[in-house]
């Protein structure tokens, strides 16, 4: 259901999500040992974490400003956290 949103009702004939979709696949048959799963887990928990704490510090300004609701209503906010999620 992700690939749909992110990509549409055809998704699998778009060009893009047929690269990474390749790209993923080669990246877990690279994946044959547990040291280089716990590897590439740890990676991707460092990168949800980072991810987590952009989202958190958007919140935050945009939250300890006075025009908080225009900012949260704004598609600029709107976009960058999605790009963020």
């Amino acid at each position: 259901m992700n690939d749909i949103n992110n990509y549409g009702i055809l998704f699998n004939t778009n060009k893009e999500w047929q690269r990474l979709r390749l790209q993923r696949t080669n990246l877990f048959t690279a994946l044959d040992t547990p040291a280089k799963f716990k590897s590439y887990f740890e990676e991707e928990v460092d990168s949800i974490n980072a991810a987590m704490g952009r989202l958190s510090m958007l919140i935050e300004r945009a939250e300890s400003t006075p025009q908080k609701e225009r900012i949260l209503e704004s598609s600029a906010f709107q976009k960058d956290f999605a790009n963020l999620l």
